[in-house]
């Protein structure tokens, strides 16, 4: 199954898809989607969210099932998020930059803070890190949202496994 934007399955502006037609078929199911839209999987609802990304087709999504699990994708904060991204179990963003080093349609870590101040979703996790990001230290970063935001956050590491259905109590709990 593949849920993605029309950019991705068709290509646009001289740019060939994403995904090419041999692996189209072999998949079960693929869809696109536009801000707004949703569809399901099983028993979970994916709706697609705005963004703002030199790819104008670009979306993010809500996972929503027994959890709620938004995904930013590559996007700026822009005033349509707020009415997606609340009441969340948890938020993935990409947070390009660290604070005080901005790039055009993507997050930093001034950003997010703003954004999750707002929203305060139960958990946050950071990931899509850029060089500078990575040198500032992503885990520092993480801190300074959590303490300017008040939302619990964590930088995100390769191989890092997190389950939401647990019960977050679980991971604010400390061993």
């Amino acid at each position: 199954m593949l849920i993605a934007s029309e950019f991705v399955i068709k290509g646009d502006d001289g740019f060939r898809p994403a995904v090419s037609e041999y692996h189209l078929k072999t998949l079960e199911r693929y869809e696109t989607l536009k801000p707004g839209d949703a569809t399901k999987i099983g028993n979970i609802t994916v709706t697609a969210t705005p963004t703002k990304h030199r790819e104008p087709s670009g979306i993010g999504f809500i996972l929503e099932g027994s959890s709620k699990i938004g995904y930013t994708s590559d996007s700026e904060i822009i005033d349509e998020m707020y009415k997606y991204f609340k009441d969340l179990d948890c938020l993935i963003a990409n947070v390009l930059r660290p604070r005080g080093r901005t790039w055009p349609e993507h997050m930093n870590t001034e950003d997010c803070a703003r954004f999750v101040s707002k929203i305060k979703p139960k958990l946050l996790i950071i990931q899509h890190f850029g060089m500078l990001m990575l040198r500032a230290n992503p885990k520092k970063e993480a801190e300074w949202i959590e303490k300017e935001s008040g939302v619990k956050t964590i930088a995100a590491e390769d191989g890092m496994r997190i389950e939401i259905n647990r019960g977050l109590e679980r991971f604010f709990s400390t061993p």
